[in-house]
């Protein structure tokens, strides 16, 4: 059975999920701090350990000062 993707509320765009409970990454093109554009593929992320004992997926945001 083919696995269904979904995009993550409020990151449309940047992430979706499965039905089989997995999250990937979209392909995405950035520019860095040099003005030149990048490309960077997307990935199925993977779950990493909570000290609680719970599984959890980081996502990497960037926050800008106010």
């Amino acid at each position: 059975m083919a696995e269904t993707w979904l995009p993550v509320p409020g990151y449309e765009g940047h992430y979706e999920v499965s039905d089989q409970g997995r999250v990937r990454s979209l392909d995405r093109h950035s520019i860095d701090r040099s003005g030149a554009r990048r490309f960077y593929r997307g990935v199925i992320r993977k779950p990493h350990n909570h000290r609680g004992g719970y599984l959890y997926r980081a996502r990497n945001e960037r926050r800008s000062a106010a």
